[in-house]
């Protein structure tokens, strides 16, 4: 059985848009802290059956992922540190009372 993805793709100088894809189709925002958001909306409304992966890819040749799981807070936990450098200082501060509690 294959693992399931979700990749976030950060935009590169020629574009201002990140892309999200849930493996089916992509869809583009403004910034990280909406992408952030929907992925954390998305593993919270539905129960993980089966074991995720999520990829932040920050350029062509490098990026990071998580270990599959579904342990939702693990998954947004580390895809938070992928994307530290991007997230608005309120989301930051959220994730940080949120998770490392």
């Amino acid at each position: 059985m294959a693992i399931k993805k979700i990749t976030i793709s950060v935009p590169q100088k020629e574009s201002k848009k990140w892309k999200l894809s849930f493996g089916k189709g992509e869809r583009k925002r403004n910034s990280a802290s909406v992408i952030f958001l929907a992925i954390e909306k998305r593993l919270q409304a539905r129960a993980i059956k089966e074991k995720l992966a999520i990829r932040v890819k920050y350029t062509k040749d490098t990026d990071n992922e998580t270990i599959p799981s579904q342990n939702a807070p693990y998954l947004l936990y580390a895809t938070s540190c992928f994307l530290e450098d991007f997230l608005s200082k309120e989301v930051l501060k959220r994730i940080r009372k949120q998770y490392l509690i």
